[in-house]
Parts: C-alpha cells; structure tokens; sequence
C-alpha cells in the first residue's frame, strides 16, 4: 500500500497529533540520524498516537485487547504490549504505592524509569496524583541509559554515619562536656517522643568546639572523616546543653583555674593603668593568658596516654607515688626525654608574668602603698598559677578514671553491675528572708548520688 501523496499524509497527521496532544512528531533530519533521546520521543509518539487510534476504533476493553493483538501479530511483535487488563491497572498501582514510599527524589526518578518506556504521562498521572512533567522527563531520560545507571552509586545522604559517629564520640568526651549529677533536661527525638536526661554542660563556646574537633581529626589522621562546620555547628546549637556562666558547684578545678586566667588578665591591665607595663607590651602576655585557657580546655585532654615519652602526658608517671609502694607504678619501656610545646609554653608563660610581677614590685619609686599593692598581686598570682597546676593535676586523674571506668564496663559480665558512688553537693535551708548571719554557717545536708550501671 502507497499513499497518493505523502505530503497531505504528513500534513495529516500533524493535525492528527495536534488533536491528539502529542508533541514531537515532526522530523526536520532522517530518524537515523537523531539522537538516542530523540528516537525515544519519536517511538512515544508513535506509541501513543497508536494507542489513541486503537481507543478510538475499539470502544471497550475486550474489543482493544482483541485489536492489540491483531496489530502485534500484524507488526511481529514491534507493538509494545500495553492494554488496559486489570493486571496491567493492578501493577500500575502497585508502582504508585512504591512510588510514595520513596524516601528521596532519586528514588522516585528511578522506579518512574522503569515504566517510562512502556506508560504515557497521562496514564501514570492518573495512579500519581500531582506527578509533574519534569519528574517525568527526567524518568524518560533515565530510561535510555537504564544499563549504566546504579541506584546505590548515585545516591546522596543528608550525613556520612560514620562521621557522624566520629563527631558525636567527640563530644560527648569528659573534656568537652560535663553531665551534672543533679537536675533534667527534656529533649524530643525525631519521632516526637519526649526523653528525659541529665543535663550537660560544655566546657567550650561552639565555635572553640569546632575548632578543636577539627585540631583532633586532623592529629588523628582523619581529615577524610571532617564533618562540615555548618553540619557540626547546627548540632551543637540543638544539643540540650545548659549554660552556665560559673563552674562553682560543677568543677571546683576548672572554676579556680578559669577565675585565676581572668584575674591574671585583669592584673595586665591594672598593670597598664598604673604606668608599669606599656601598652604595646599587654597584648603579649593576653595572648599567653589566651593560649593557656585553650590548651587546658581541649588540647591536654587529648594529649593524655596511659605511656607516653613526654612526661607530661604519661598518665602512669604522673599517678604513680616513687615513696608508696602500694601507688607506685612500674612504666618499663619507655623514657621522658621528650617536651610538650604547649606544656612548655604555660611555664613559660607563668615565669614570664611571675617575673614581670617581680620587677614592677622591686621598684625603689614605689610607695607603701603600692608595695603593699605589689605584695599582694604576688601572693594572689602565686594562688592562681597554682589553679592551673591544680587543674593539670585533674585533668591527668579524671582522663584515668574516664578509662578505667570504660574498661570496667566493657568487661561486665551477665547479671554484674557497676556501682558509682559520689558527693553532689550540700543542700541548705532556705529562708523567705534571711539576714546575712543567718546566710552562713547552716548546718545543711549531704547530698549523695549512686548510679548503677547492669548488664542484664
């Protein structure tokens, strides 16, 4: 069979896809010649075009079904086998309810493709309520390079767990956050259940968390595992975390050495005030004062090993008692010839304050008073430099106890349980109104806490 002419042919049928709302029938090129993409649109136009001629001629269900094979055994097999069966509407609500499953945008791109080949939009908006042409195009799209796409490969997440694992441990570590052992926090979970836990307190702005985090992977050869800031920083500000302007009550040794850095700064500025430090000269020793507050809030921590080679770092040197045998503890294998710069540059910073503490006070151009005054700097640095021995001394313990206490735990066996036992703090009586004698010397109550710890 040959048309009487192909031009009204053509002219036909694009009158016909125009009616029919089918785009893309036209070809300006030779079809071979068209790009993969292209032969799909012009296959779906052929196919729906096909399949409104079909409608057309054959009104109900049977009579299309019974026409569809007549044209698939007319054509061998190059008809795709679309109808409207009950099994094929069966499996294209299925594909719906998958679809809305679908956690992520990809997923749904990805099993649209699978039925892009053989569905027309309107077809599938009708088991999809709101599919859009541009999911839909970019599930054609997928369909022509089915063989090399990979789901798995091609999916993005919100975080990397193991990173996240990283950071959370980090954290949650002693010296970056101290739980108190009285009070609660109420938190909710993603679910909305509502959880109750003791409240935390951070030794550390967000900012400076971030930063030693950072400091910490790095040291640790875990650059590739670095949370973003922004990640980092959006966790931080939602963890149920109290903030407190005091240590007092929460760790005496870090409120001291902290009161003790503000004192020594103030001390730099009384000093400028009074004419005996230049003011060129103050930054310097602010930036020590700057140094040292930083360092013994994260970076000793994390510097603490059981055996180290610089002395102070190595827990079982400094724990150990040379004169009690009952505290002394053998570290065979290594030696402490190795210095700490940071370590070194707290003495350092501390001889340089103590000295200039010293010469403004040996002045001869003083008065009584100022002497007086000078004696008194000295006495209440010498306070103070102790707080960060003191401090030093804590953080070396706590970082032992934080160990053993971990080692205990993992080596519980069934039905044994680990008993803490700890002073809180005192409760006072309260009156409505009380005068300051009445404020001091109460006779209040211990305040005592156990936790139990099981392996059931």
């Amino acid at each position: 069979w040959q048309p009487t002419s192909w031009n009204a042919v053509e002219t036909a049928l694009h009158q016909f896809a125009k009616a029919a709302g089918v785009s893309r029938v036209r070809c300006n090129k030779p079809y071979s010649k068209l790009s993969p993409r292209g032969k799909n649109y012009k296959g779906t136009g052929v196919y729906l075009l096909l399949k409104i001629m079909i409608e057309t001629i054959a009104q109900t269900a049977p009579e299309r079904a019974e026409l569809w094979m007549k044209v698939k055994a007319d054509m061998g097999d190059r008809v795709p086998s679309i109808d409207d069966s009950e099994l094929v509407q069966s499996l294209l609500k299925i594909a719906a309810e998958h679809y809305n499953m679908a956690t992520n945008r990809l997923e749904r791109v990805w099993l649209l493709s699978l039925y892009a080949n053989d569905i027309d939009y309107h077809t599938m908006l009708q088991h999809i309520p709101g599919l859009s042409d541009r999911t839909w195009n970019e599930a054609r799209k997928m369909a022509i390079d089915q063989d090399s796409f990979v789901l798995g490969d091609n999916t993005k997440e919100r975080y990397d767990p193991v990173k996240l694992e990283y950071f959370i441990s980090f954290i949650t570590s002693p010296h970056i956050m101290i739980s108190l052992p009285f009070g609660d926090a109420t938190v909710k979970d993603s679910h909305g259940n509502i959880l109750h836990m003791s409240p935390t307190v951070p030794q550390a702005r967000i900012y400076e968390t971030i930063r030693l985090y950072e400091e910490y992977m790095k040291e640790a050869g875990l650059e590739k595992l670095l949370l973003k800031r922004t990640t980092a920083y959006k966790i931080l500000s939602n963890l149920p975390m109290k903030q407190t302007h005091s240590l007092t009550c929460v760790d005496y040794y870090h409120a001291r050495a902290t009161n003790g850095l503000i004192e020594m700064g103030r001390m730099i500025d009384d000093f400028v005030t009074m004419g005996r430090l230049k003011s060129v000269d103050a930054p310097h020793f602010k930036r020590g004062i700057d140094v040292m507050r930083s360092y013994l809030k994260g970076n000793f921590c994390k510097h603490l090993k059981k055996e180290s080679r610089i002395s102070d770092h190595c827990m079982f040197w400094a724990l150990s008692d040379p004169n009690n045998a009952h505290f002394k503890m053998e570290h065979k294998g290594h030696e402490h010839k190795q210095r700490c710069t940071e370590c070194k540059n707290i003495e350092h910073t501390i001889d340089e304050l103590r000295t200039l503490i010293c010469d403004v006070g040996s002045e001869k151009k003083l008065s009584v008073d100022e002497k007086r005054k000078m004696e008194a700097y000295a006495h209440e640095f010498e306070l103070r430099a102790t707080s960060l021995h003191e401090l030093k001394a804590h953080l070396v313990r706590s970082e032992y106890a934080s160990m053993d206490k971990e080692r205990i735990m993992d080596n519980r066996k069934e039905d044994e349980a680990m008993i803490i036992l700890d002073y809180a703090q005192r409760w006072d009586p309260e009156r409505y109104r009380e005068t300051q004698s009445q404020y001091f010397g109460k006779s209040g109550e211990s305040w005592h806490i156990s936790h139990v710890s099981a392996k059931i």
